[in-house]
């Protein structure tokens, strides 16, 4: 049965090396105003714990594919993109740890106004949970999330935005199927400009939540925060905010609150040398915390991720840090007590541009996971070489 380490653990992974992939287009291919830029990822690396386990670690080789294309249509004030990728891994002897997926992304900027932005998106991801050890079995499932958000600027100094969500979350195996979910969410935007590069902003988002079979789980979200944007020229762009987050659920006779934020800027430190933070702070459900299973239902995750990159001639070097703080907002019935996790990991990679078309480079990885449960602790060092092409 694939723990819920094994499932936070496989998304991270998926997410770091696909974002490690992502370059800049440079391909030629022309029909009119549609421009079409088909790339491919060649990768082959090592890890020394496939399954992310305490005991009995496993090391492999593996090997990974990742076809795409990406679509830009220019309309006007208005553009079109589509992005679409298959990365396929493939592991020399842990073969049962071999999935597929499919990236799609789907993106329509309107700009009906001058005064008025609109962006219409939609996400789907076709992937497999990795499995946590040896004889386990991934689990296949489809995530889709359809989005519209729009921006108006009522003066010069007051905006609005408000947003609305759809996602859902389908597994295709049956005992997985506790797991599958709809939610939609509403969320609105006011930014006054204090200054003429940095506004105050305030949000609110609402998120209703229901599940296919764990009922009980049934919530209802409230998030409230400020805090600043700002756009300074190409150099700085972001948002930082804080507040506090309420969950209902109804059917459990139960409220959870946190402390809430949320953080993504970009920041020119100096000349080819850029710096990059993300981070967020909510309430999550536990992956499949019905009866069978020792830990609570809730918890609290933390993240923060940092990147700083910097350009030579044709050489780009880049370290990462992220860190990842899950607390459990009860006590585990097992263990009479409740369950933590820190998550760390560090990355190395530098990357060298040989055309404008083709590019290599390598990527070093150290992942590790504490946890008062000790059995799901894990190390994990990692090691990938990749080419990239634009056809």
């Amino acid at each position: 049965m694939t723990t819920v380490k094994g499932k936070l653990a496989g998304c991270l992974l998926i997410a770091w090396f696909f974002l490690s992939h992502s370059q800049g287009m440079a391909g030629n291919i022309h029909l009119g105003p549609l421009r079409i830029y088909p790339y491919v990822s060649a990768s082959a690396g090592h890890t020394d714990n496939v399954y992310l386990t305490q005991r009995n670690t496993k090391s492999d080789t593996f090997y990974l594919l990742s076809p795409g294309v990406k679509l830009i249509l220019p309309l006007e004030r208005h553009t079109i993109n589509v992005d679409y990728t298959v990365d396929r891994y493939v592991y020399k002897e842990q073969d049962e740890a071999n999935r597929t997926v499919h990236n799609a992304t789907g993106k329509l900027d309107l700009n009906p106004t001058t005064r008025l932005n609109i962006q219409v998106k939609d996400t789907f991801i076709r992937s497999e949970d990795p499995p946590d050890l040896k004889g386990d079995r991934t689990s296949p499932f489809v995530w889709n999330k359809a989005a519209v958000d729009g921006v108006y600027d009522i003066t010069s100094r007051v905006a609005v935005g408000m947003g609305y969500e759809h996602g859902t979350k389908g597994y295709d195996r049956t005992v997985d199927r506790i797991d599958d979910y709809d939610d939609d969410s509403l969320s609105g935007r006011v930014f006054f400009k204090i200054f003429p590069k940095m506004s105050v902003v305030a949000f609110y988002q609402y998120r209703d939540r229901d599940y296919d079979r764990r009922q009980a789980l049934d919530s209802e979200s409230h998030r409230v925060e400020g805090g600043v944007a700002w756009k300074i020229g190409p150099k700085s762009t972001g948002t930082a905010r804080v507040g506090y987050m309420e969950t209902d659920y109804d059917r459990l006779n139960r409220t959870d609150n946190t402390l809430s934020y949320f953080v993504d800027f970009t920041h020119e430190l100096r000349p080819k040398t850029t710096l990059l933070v993300e981070g967020g702070r909510e309430i999550l459900d536990t992956s499949r915390a019905d009866d069978n299973l020792g830990f609570s239902n809730a918890y609290v995750s933390s993240q923060i991720a940092a990147e700083v990159s910097h350009r030579y001639r044709k050489f780009t070097g880049r370290v990462r840090g992220a860190y990842i703080q899950d607390d459990y907002l009860y006590d585990d019935r097992g263990l009479g007590k409740k369950r933590r996790d820190d998550l760390m990991r560090a990355e190395f990679g530098i990357d060298h541009a040989i055309r404008k078309w083709l590019s290599w480079g390598g990527t070093y990885r150290y992942s590790r996971l504490d946890s008062n449960v000790k059995t799901e602790e894990y190390e994990e060092n990692a090691f990938l070489i990749h080419v990239f092409l634009i056809l």
